[in-house]
């Protein structure tokens, strides 16, 4: 058969092809009627890269170390009012005096909370709402749920990057790069601004530039994962705070909430100021 005769016969199959899929229903190209999941996309980059695959809700469901009123309620201000609720239990944070100072005399006026700012990592790992994490080939997503304060939205890179240089721009969330280890999701987070709240969002321990964060993810069972949470921070803790978790897969849709300014300041107005500033 000739050059021509073989284009022709292509051509003709391919047009047979098309018009076989047209008469099942299927378009030969995305549009506003054709129905794509990201779940089964991100499951077969999954599978096709040979990596574990985390994609999904879930939420902590199990603590190693699980607070309750009666150990927030021990962690009082200068002004004797007890703490709580709070992310951690500051007993086996093994903090230093500088972050004990901070704890006793912080103004909550100054709390990221009062101006829409999202709680930071490690402090929402723990909250009881869920996360979203999706898989691709060069990062991971986390959409975490934050109830009326914005959705905390976290890109993790898998892409072989190092992190960015120490004298970088800071960021609020750190600069994220992961990597598969077997079975094994681990990301490593350094680079963090200074954060008033950047340890336990609720309880004013706060966080310095030298913050690291270690996260490592395990699938343990269809609906299940091992979820080691490691931090340290050597201006505000003696050594690293490790503790594991268990997290559960949940059939919930993260809400996009919007954190709305005015209402947020509203409590200033009519909260006394700790400190009256002097003219």
């Amino acid at each position: 058969m000739s050059s021509s005769g073989r284009r022709f016969l292509t051509a003709a199959i391919a047009g047979v092809a098309l018009a076989t899929l047209a008469a099942m229903g299927v378009k030969a190209q995305d549009g506003p009627d054709r129905k794509f999941s990201w779940e089964t996309r991100v499951t077969k980059t999954a599978e096709t890269y040979g990596v574990a695959d985390l994609t999904g809700t879930w939420v902590v469901t199990k603590r190693e170390h699980p607070v309750t009123t009666k150990i927030c309620d021990s962690h009082t201000d200068s002004r004797g009012l007890p703490r709580n609720p709070c992310r951690f239990d500051a007993s086996l944070l093994h903090l230093t005096d500088r972050a004990n100072a901070w704890l006793n005399w912080a103004d909550e006026r100054i709390e990221g909370k009062y101006y829409c700012v999202p709680e930071s990592i490690p402090s929402v790992f723990v909250r009881d709402y869920p996360v979203r994490i999706e898989q691709w080939k060069d990062h991971v997503y986390f959409e975490h749920q934050i109830t009326i304060h914005n959705t905390a939205i976290r890109t993790v890179w898998v892409d072989g990057r190092h992190h960015m240089d120490s004298s970088g721009t800071p960021l609020y969330y750190g600069d994220s790069i992961g990597k598969y280890e077997g079975n094994d999701f681990v990301v490593d987070t350094t680079n963090f601004t200074f954060d008033p709240n950047g340890i336990d969002y609720m309880t004013n321990i706060p966080s310095s530039w030298r913050k690291h964060v270690v996260e490592r993810y395990t699938r343990t069972g269809p609906d299940k994962i091992k979820f080691v949470l490691m931090f340290e921070d050597p201006e505000m803790m003696h050594g690293s705070y490790t503790e594991t978790m268990e997290m559960s897969r949940v059939n919930h849709e993260i809400t996009w909430t919007h954190c709305d300014l005015e209402n947020a300041d509203a409590d200033l107005i009519m909260m006394p100021p700790k400190y009256k500033d002097t003219k």
